[in-house]
């Protein structure tokens, strides 16, 4: 009798060991190769980091140097020191230019192609005539605004548009127009107004820094210039009155405060600034270089160090030797006078606008240049 055929089981538990086992070198090799994989792409990354490097410190340098006027290690071989340059350079508008519209393109190209940066402009001149459309009540009554007067929107906008800055320089107490009235200008024993035209001794009327009504009629012109477009605005003649003519001004006649003149000066910088921070302006008064360190400052209550922080200094450098008689600037020429003057004034946190002839400006441009100015106005 044949033997049925006998059933062969394979081992299932044996075929899952087996496959298995080949699914597990399979998988360990797997992640060996992702081991191999990242080991090689990390050196190559570490390789990258290590080339650019020295690239990206010498651009942090560089970028430093733009803001402070140094590079680290400029004494090394390789190493540059950048000159600083001023923040901008004006040059200043004629009047005839100023009252002629049709001369402004002109003139702003001719002053772009010399390499100036702005323009400045006298909207209120150093008699408290105004060559703009003021509507200051206090100006249009007194007969300040000019005839003529130009929009200085307009004016603004056309500086604008030809790719210069616009700076306003604007007299202040110095004013034959404001000072009309006696609520605003001083007096001889309340007999004689410092007001209206030059007199015999060819001195000109005051406003009074003292009075509510001179500083706010100011500071009503500042806005109006700043609402214009103009951002800087130089404050000429922020003094008071000096000279024998004036010794029988009553000077202290509206002082209700005891304030002294130079705290008053101040307070009235101050008052401007605050004027005008809405539109974004700043304020800087301008006053003789020499005034900072007490040459002639009687104008200022003895020092124009203190109107601000920033300061517009007009300079003349053939003057600067009468710095000789200030302790400490004797054995200086012109140019170190300059230089120890504009160092104290950034010593003391602040920054400097020269105002100069174009004739020194053309023969300092090298001294200049290296002052870390806020900026330059070429007459």
């Amino acid at each position: 009798m044949a033997q049925k055929g006998r059933k062969v089981y394979r081992s299932k538990s044996r075929r899952r060991s087996s496959g298995g086992a080949g699914k597990k070198i399979i998988f360990v090799l797997f992640i060996l190769c992702i081991i191999a994989v990242a080991y090689v792409a990390t050196g190559w990354i570490f390789s990258i980091i290590n080339s650019s490097s020295p690239g990206d410190t010498a651009s942090s340098q560089t970028s430093s140097a733009l803001e402070d006027g140094t590079v680290s290690g400029g004494e090394e071989e390789g190493g540059v020191t950048p000159v600083a340059q001023p923040g901008y350079t004006a040059l200043t508008m004629p009047q005839t230019v100023l009252m002629d519209s049709t001369q402004w393109q002109t003139f702003l190209d001719s002053a772009k192609a010399q390499g100036y940066t702005a323009v400045a402009v006298t909207l209120k001149d150093g008699q408290g005539a105004l060559y703009y459309n003021s509507a200051v009540p206090r100006a249009v009554s007194n007969g300040a605004v000019v005839s003529g007067a130009v929009d200085a929107a307009q004016l603004c906008q056309t500086i604008q548009a030809s790719g210069l800055t616009p700076v306003a320089r604007m007299g202040c107490f110095v004013d034959r127009y404001g000072s009309i009235g006696s609520d605003a200008t001083f007096t001889s024993g309340g007999s004689r107004l410092w007001q209206g035209t030059p007199n015999a001794e060819n001195a000109y009327a005051y406003l009074d820094p003292y009075t509510d009504v001179a500083r706010t009629y100011l500071v009503q012109i500042a806005q109006e210039i700043a609402a214009a477009g103009f951002d800087t605005i130089l404050l000429d003649d922020v003094v008071f009155p000096t000279g024998n003519v004036y010794t029988s001004a009553i000077l202290n006649q509206h002082n209700t405060t005891g304030a002294t003149q130079s705290a008053i000066l101040t307070q009235f910088v101050q008052e401007v600034q605050a004027g005008i921070t809405a539109q974004g302006a700043s304020a800087i008064p301008a006053a003789d270089g020499l005034s900072y360190l007490g040459v002639d400052a009687a104008a200022y209550g003895g020092t124009s160090a203190g109107l601000s922080a920033n300061l517009a200094l007009t300079v003349d450098f053939a003057s600067l030797t009468g710095a000789n008689a200030v302790a400490g600037y004797e054995t200086l020429d012109s140019a170190g006078v300059l230089t120890q003057l504009v160092s104290q004034v950034q010593a003391a946190g602040g920054n400097v606008t020269l105002v100069v002839s174009a004739a020194d400006y053309a023969a300092q441009q090298a001294l200049l240049s290296g002052m870390n100015l806020a900026g330059i106005v070429v007459l």
